[in-house]
């Protein structure tokens, strides 16, 4: 499994652009890794990185055989993921992709489900932003993602969908108003995230400009909150106590979430009933499913 273990080093090299980098990760010495991967170009016969004063990129001969190695490696674990199928799926490891709406409540309490049936199965998160899930998927950096108002190129299959509303946090009860949205202070997500399109959108439609005094790619702790202030979330992915305030009667904003597998893949056991339990989750928060 010589081979293996550079196919992976590789794979670590071309993810943080630096040699030295990888070798920090992996525990030994850039040195040791420059002449490891230096031996596999010898055999190789073949320039497979251009090395620069601030890092490495691929060549042209690189990025073929990166190609051939990291279906190599998904081949491989699939043949690992076969042989855990013959222990009837109680064990093994789900890579979820997330966005980073979804890391704080809903995701973790569906985890947290799955794992009182299984606790064998263990669970890898990898953050991932809504436009980049095809590419994530499809270098078999993950089994399923999980992503707010995804923005999908057809290389990528749906497999559930939800629709979840958007709620308002903030430490008093009482109802909010448009013009909250004005005078309160606004604590709104990061405008990479799905959530924040949607807020976007239900500002413009009533003419309102949002003026955030904080912006965050995860939910702001209550205890952080100012009296004053305004925070926008998934009502499932509040799971304190802190005072949750509908916006129905503003028009009920919602964003979709999906749960995404990579085009003709097959999942294990241990991931298809993870989606399984997703999915009849989503049918008690209003999902289409697919």
């Amino acid at each position: 499994m010589k081979h293996l273990q550079i196919y992976h080093a590789f794979k670590l090299i071309v993810r943080e652009g630096s040699i030295r980098k990888a070798s920090e990760i992996m525990g030994i010495s850039a040195s040791s890794l420059n002449r490891q991967i230096s031996a596999f170009e010898a055999e190789l016969n073949a320039e497979l990185f251009d090395r620069k004063a601030t890092g490495v990129r691929l060549t042209v001969a690189g990025e073929i055989y990166y190609r051939q190695f990291i279906e190599h490696i998904a081949r491989l674990e699939g043949a690992r993921k076969t042989v855990v199928e013959l222990q009837g799926g109680s064990v093994g490891l789900i890579t979820v992709a997330v966005t980073g709406e979804l890391v704080q409540g809903f995701l973790p309490s569906q985890i947290q489900q799955y794992r009182q049936m299984f606790p064998g199965v263990r669970f890898k998160l990898v953050p991932v932003l809504r436009g980049n899930v095809d590419d994530l998927l499809n270098r078999y950096e993950a089994d399923i993602a999980v992503v707010v108002q995804p923005e999908m190129t057809g290389k990528s299959e749906v497999l559930c969908i939800a629709d979840m509303a958007v709620c308002a946090l903030r430490a008093h009860k009482e109802p909010v108003r448009l013009q909250d949205f004005v005078t309160d202070e606004l604590i709104l997500p990061d405008p990479s995230l799905g959530v924040r399109v949607v807020l976007d959108l239900f500002a413009r439609r009533r003419r309102l400009t949002l003026r955030a005094a904080v912006e965050s790619t995860v939910r702001i702790p209550s205890v952080l909150m100012s009296p004053t202030a305004l925070q926008f979330w998934l009502r499932e992915d509040v799971c304190d106590h802190t005072p949750v305030q509908s916006l129905a009667h503003l028009g009920n904003p919602t964003a979709r979430v999906a749960v995404v597998q990579r085009g003709g893949h097959s999942l294990s056991i241990a991931a298809t009933r993870f989606v399984s339990l997703l999915s009849r989750n989503f049918e008690q928060i209003g999902v289409s499913g697919q």
